[in-house]
């Protein structure tokens, strides 16, 4: 049986590009080595963040596209707002018509991996806390 990934890579400055290959390592080289003229090139994305394997390109490509919608939209909203003004899961349940809550959180946590443990730590608890005057617990 053939595997498909689903995979994502960034660089310096956490720009992201979300791909679909039957090759992870090849193309990871290819991207690394910038064979391909565009996007990856272009922005010197080189370093490999995260990848998932699924058994067909199909089911790889229904993967892709809500992550590279997300991935996109994410990163707008933390550069605009800041790790201090942001905080994920707000919107539940609205966001759960498009895919399960922990599949959301998942997602969040994927795109944002390259990001500092406090700053990971704000965005998913901290901010939160402080926006609804809970009371945190450790």
């Amino acid at each position: 049986m053939r595997e498909y990934y689903v995979y994502i890579m960034t660089n310096w400055t956490r720009t992201l590009y979300i791909g679909v290959t039957n090759d992870l390592v090849r193309r990871v080289y290819e991207h690394k080595q910038k064979f391909i003229n565009g996007f990856t090139k272009k922005y010197n994305i080189t370093f490999l963040e995260y990848y998932e394997t699924t058994s067909s390109v199909e089911a790889a490509r229904v993967r892709e596209k809500p992550i590279s919608d997300l991935a996109e939209n994410v990163n707008f909203c933390l550069e605009t707002f800041g790790e201090g003004r942001a905080y994920f899961a707000g919107d539940w349940p609205v966001c759960t018509l498009r895919a399960s809550l922990s599949e959301w959180i998942g997602a969040l946590k994927t795109i944002v991996s390259d990001r500092s443990v406090e700053f990971q730590r704000k965005l998913f608890h901290d901010n939160a806390v402080k926006f609804y005057g809970l009371t945190a617990s450790n």
